[in-house]
């Protein structure tokens, strides 16, 4: 239920807004909650467990992420911030999707925002180029997110890697 009003308020442009960024935070929070955790949501009549409210929230981000095209003013490069803290570390796997995905749309339209300022912003690369070790994230997303970066950081690098990744 929550979940459709974070769509439903992203699609009328109220996640652009002040207080946006607090709800997706708030589902950031949500793909990271520990699925061996015993606390159940009743939601509907309906107990959910921590594990279907962290697969819903999920979906709700790659939603929000690929179907609604002014959120990428929202969340680029918000989602960076998602990356450092630990207590979003089992949330690295879709955020690094979400950003992927925010990536791909930028460089194609050639925005020049998409050209991050690796001075300012290092320990979050940092943490993308080693947080595919890390156990409970998706190193896929993880790899794909790093491709698209090395646009901004090492241009030559990046088709060296791109040819022999692909």
């Amino acid at each position: 239920m929550f979940n459709q009003v974070v769509i439903a308020m992203a699609s009328h442009g109220y996640l652009e807004l002040e207080g946006g960024q607090l709800m997706v935070e708030f589902v950031v929070r949500q793909c990271s909650l520990d699925p061996e955790d015993k606390v159940y949501v009743k939601l509907s009549g309906e107990e959910i467990n921590p594990t279907q409210l962290r697969n819903m929230s999920e979906k709700t981000l790659q939603l929000i992420t690929t179907t609604i095209d002014h959120m990428e003013n929202v969340l680029w490069p918000f989602l960076l911030e998602f990356l450092v803290p630990l207590e979003y570390t089992r949330s690295s796997g879709i955020v690094c999707k979400c950003l992927a995905d925010i990536a791909v749309k930028k460089r194609a339209k050639q925005e020049d925002e998409f050209n991050l300022n690796f001075e300012e912003l290092g320990e979050y690369a940092d943490v993308v180029c080693s947080a595919a070790v890390c156990a409970h994230a998706s190193s896929c997303p993880l790899l794909r997110f790093s491709v698209l970066l090395l646009q901004s950081i090492f241009p030559n690098l990046q088709r060296c890697w791109l040819d022999s990744l692909f």
